[in-house]
């Protein structure tokens, strides 16, 4: 059932973000051809991490397990930002993947639905990457 309904909100939140690229729905003036980072955060994790990555989105209240806080990453990691490690987890839904329950959804899977081109994939990824690490806690 848990798992029946994480491929629901995926499906929904990878619909909602077809529909706003379709449309043309811009959600900052970051970068206009929504693959900045800023706004794939906003479409696909602010949901559960929140706006500010530390998270507290509006469903982190409904899952199983508590979210990590995305600022303190590099903190954790001795002052060097994990790059790979959150590539990884973006890719494969990190510890917990998608199919577990309450786990996160797998991203590669999803970007690849939105656009067959495995570099544009790769760039939507590597954009999300770039975009947790501004959201780094200054020391």
């Amino acid at each position: 059932m848990t798992r029946r309904i994480l491929q629901l909100l995926t499906g929904a939140i990878a619909a909602a973000a077809i529909i706003s690229i379709g449309a043309g729905v811009g959600l900052a003036q970051e970068r206009d051809d929504h693959e900045s980072g800023a706004y794939l955060y906003r479409v696909f994790c602010v949901v559960c991490h929140g706006d500010d990555g530390k998270g507290h989105g509006p469903a982190s209240d409904t899952l199983r397990q508590t979210l990590p806080d995305l600022t303190v990453l590099s903190r954790a990691a001795g002052g060097v930002f994990p790059r790979d490690r959150v590539l990884k987890a973006i890719q494969t839904g990190g510890p917990t993947a998608a199919h577990a329950p309450g786990g996160m959804p797998t991203w590669s899977e999803a970007f690849a639905r939105l656009e067959p081109s495995k570099g544009t994939a790769q760039k939507r990824l590597q954009a999300l990457v770039d975009h947790v690490e501004s959201l780094q806690a200054k020391e």
